[in-house]
């Protein structure tokens, strides 16, 4: 193979959008792949867009609050991120996902109480 000949997969690499892959794969975790809608608190904006991209459609809702419905990779690391927003978060649709993030927290909860009851 000569320096100058195209290597393979180089059309396929050239055509991934590598802001997308990072959007719905939070790093290493992987999970279903799912549209999902969200609600912020509007001084999160930028959070939101450096996360999701620039290009990211924010739908405003109230004077306080905007959506956005972004391709996830609903996984551990997609809840955390969530999360680690608190209350000025919350994933609004499907709402199987929405009882996925409330099965999260609850585990995380369980942890905690269990050492308050003096669990291992």
């Amino acid at each position: 193979m000569g320096c100058h000949e195209d290597r393979r997969g180089q059309e396929a690499f050239e055509e991934v959008r590598t802001e997308d892959y990072t959007n719905y794969t939070f790093n290493m975790y992987q999970g279903d792949v799912e549209s999902v809608t969200m609600r912020f608190d509007k001084k999160l904006v930028d959070t939101v867009l450096d996360r999701f991209g620039r290009d990211t459609v924010i739908l405003k809702r109230g004077p306080d609050h905007f959506d956005i419905t972004a391709v996830v990779s609903v996984s551990p690391q997609f809840f955390g991120w969530v999360f680690g927003l608190g209350e000025q978060a919350e994933i609004m649709e499907p709402e199987s996902v929405r009882r996925q993030m409330k099965e999260y927290i609850e585990k995380i909860h369980a942890k905690y109480e269990d050492k308050e009851k003096g669990g291992e």
